[in-house]
């Protein structure tokens, strides 16, 4: 059951997130719907409709995909999704290292 926190969390995270991240350069473009209907319950389990258009579809889209355990490479191609991963893997030390700082300047 996906309750209407859980998307609402999920949604605002991905809408703030660092869109100026060391894996910015390893994006693919992915075809999504510009369209998108979530059908759940809320916490006191009556039924819950989002509808979500153009950017707000692609987040909902994404999110979902990530509560049903798939990544976005799960989407590419196989040999989009070797050079991706390939490409992760070479800056892994980078992103760490920025996550690192990150979580040192919020500690302060």
């Amino acid at each position: 059951m996906l309750t209407h926190r859980q998307l609402a969390a999920a949604i605002l995270a991905y809408l703030a997130h660092d869109t100026k991240s060391a894996l910015q350069e390893l994006r693919r473009d992915l075809a999504r719907a510009d369209r998108a209907v979530v059908r759940s319950q809320d916490k006191n389990g009556r039924p819950l409709v989002i509808k979500a258009t153009g950017y707000f579809a692609r987040c909902v889209q994404h999110k979902t995909d990530h509560l049903n355990g798939t990544l976005y490479v799960d989407h590419l191609s196989p040999g989009d999704r070797e050079t991706a991963l390939a490409e992760m893997e070479q800056k892994r030390d980078d992103v760490l290292a920025g996550r690192a700082e990150r979580a040192r300047h919020l500690d302060k």
